[in-house]
């Protein structure tokens, strides 16, 4: 070879080194204006420290990608004296940055097998960029680059950390308690394990209390059943599921998990809470809703076990009674005659009415048969049909539950 082909071959070289070295100078300082920024969805990731191996499971407080090392020492941290290497990170930047990222991730691997402490770097530096593209909803790419990586190394920790945010992103709320018990089963480093508990516990907190808020107690029981079966019985589960079984009026379930923690100290508080929910529900299971209108509470009772009427309750009227409209309505069945004619006294003053026999007057499942019943005007009584007086309520023992709407009656 001449000596002129010799010296253009140095000087390709010489110029394919410094076009490579600028090239990745720029793409550390775009990261390292961006290293401090917090990923999207409240999700982060960790990074190892500059002097660690990337396996040694060395932990952020906040998970985020952090670092105090300038860029020109993430350039030469970047780089070897393996040409080759060298090389293979040139190529793989150039796939990664033309989004050909199965390609990219293959090239990742040979330099993972080279060096790993090379090839941790390079990937914090590709998962800050796809960080950056899911904060700017960019989502699909970001989930690109995600997955190849995980084809290769399936429990990958920071990649896995980015998917968590991806999933959570895009409100998969199923896939993201999956993915957390599939890392938190596969994951052997203490530090990381722990941690992975930690944020599914936070997830959790606030996914059961927007469930809670939607009352939708089944979805509730069912997702929290799974990560008792898989994480065993831990306190904020139990508390959760057992609030959703005392709402769908699963007495038995709810007791039998509170057992679980009875005479834990730091769950008392709860623990009360709870028990006194299950004893108004029990209580309220024989209770009869009531409507409230105003100050008032109104009932529904059924006549000759046919048409319904809305009677307001009134424990000051000595008898019950109806208005002439409904009266009108029930007598298109059958025939009411007069019991006998009275003077009520009313607010307005004296009025004549009379009464009929309701041979049978229901409300809920109480009957009282030869129930007498007044017949006014009630003109002005728009949200009821009449008012349910004490000839009816004193054939109980009653007790009217204002805060739950709720009119309780028993046998004598």
């Amino acid at each position: 070879m001449s000596k002129n082909k010799i010296i253009v071959l140095l000087l390709l070289a010489l110029s394919f080194s410094i076009y490579t070295n600028i090239t990745l100078l720029k793409r550390q300082a775009q990261v390292e204006n961006n290293i401090a920024e917090q990923p999207a969805n409240g999700v982060s990731m960790h990074t190892a420290s500059t002097n660690n191996n990337s396996n040694n499971g060395s932990l952020s407080a906040s998970d985020g990608l952090s670092s105090s090392i300038s860029t020109q020492e993430k350039v030469d941290q970047l780089y070897s004296d393996d040409n080759r290497l060298n090389l293979l990170i040139a190529k793989a930047h150039q796939y990664f940055d033309s989004y050909q990222f199965a390609q990219a991730v293959d090239l990742y691997e040979e330099i993972y097998f080279s060096d790993e402490d090379i090839s941790f770097k390079l990937k914090l530096t590709w998962l800050q960029q796809a960080n950056l593209w899911l904060k700017g909803n960019q989502i699909n790419i970001s989930e690109d680059f995600v997955e190849q990586m995980l084809r290769v190394f399936p429990y990958d920790y920071e990649t896995s950390i980015v998917q968590l945010a991806i999933l959570k992103k895009r409100g998969d709320n199923e896939l993201v308690f999956e993915r957390y018990l599939d890392l938190i089963r596969n994951q052997f480093d203490s530090r990381k394990h722990s941690f992975l508990e930690s944020q599914l516990q936070a997830y959790y907190q606030q996914w059961s209390a927007h469930i809670m808020q939607l009352q939708n107690w089944s979805l509730l029981i069912e997702q929290t059943e799974k990560l008792i079966d898989q994480q065993g019985f831990q306190v904020e589960y139990i508390l959760v599921i057992s609030e959703a079984h005392i709402h769908l009026n699963n007495i038995d379930n709810a007791l039998a998990y509170l057992e679980q923690v009875e005479g834990l100290p730091q769950v008392e508080v709860q623990l009360n809470k709870l028990l006194r929910m299950i004893e108004r529900k029990e209580r309220n299971l024989n209770g009869i809703p009531l409507i409230k209108d105003g100050d008032h509470m109104l009932v529904n009772a059924r006549f000759n076990q046919g048409r319904y009427g809305r009677l307001m309750i009134d424990t000051g009227a000595s008898l019950t009674v109806i208005s002439e409209r409904l009266l009108n309505e029930l007598s298109a069945q059958e025939n009411y005659d007069v019991h006998r004619t009275m003077t009520i006294r009313t607010a307005s003053g004296e009025e004549q009415a009379y009464s009929i026999i309701i041979k049978q007057f229901t409300i809920d499942a109480w009957t009282v048969e030869n129930l007498e019943v007044v017949i006014m005007p009630l003109e002005s009584m728009d949200s009821a049909d009449g008012l349910l007086g004490m000839n009816f309520l004193k054939q109980f023992t009653f007790n009217i539950d204002q805060q739950e709407r709720l009119l309780f009656l028993q046998e004598k």
